[in-house]
């Protein structure tokens, strides 16, 4: 996944995230080309909200330098979807960190 402004030399290595080459085709599920693709998918389940599914293609986080910035990438590039829960308590039995803005 090259980025806008990292598709040669050393900002190559220090905005894109990789040279794997992607699957998929503009007219397939798996929608990528060499100049597009998707900013994350989602499957939800209104049966059952929590185990709802969701891929990104890159990471949490578009600051570059963060831990998070292609964290999902291997989840995306692999087709292992990431559950997705809804609920207060599926949220509080899986979160990792809490991020809080005051003004």
């Amino acid at each position: 996944m090259l980025h806008p402004l990292g598709r040669e030399g050393w900002r190559k290595e220090l905005f894109s995230i990789t040279g794997k080459p992607q699957n998929g085709t503009a007219f397939s599920p798996r929608a990528a080309t060499r100049h597009h693709g998707p900013a994350m998918r989602f499957v939800a389940s209104p049966g059952n909200w929590d185990e709802s599914l969701m891929l990104i293609p890159g990471g949490q986080s578009g600051q570059l330098g963060s831990s998070h910035y292609s964290d999902k990438f291997r989840y995306w590039y692999e087709g292992n979807p990431i559950i997705a829960p809804f609920s207060d308590s599926a949220q509080a039995a899986t979160r990792k960190h809490t991020l809080i803005l005051k003004p």
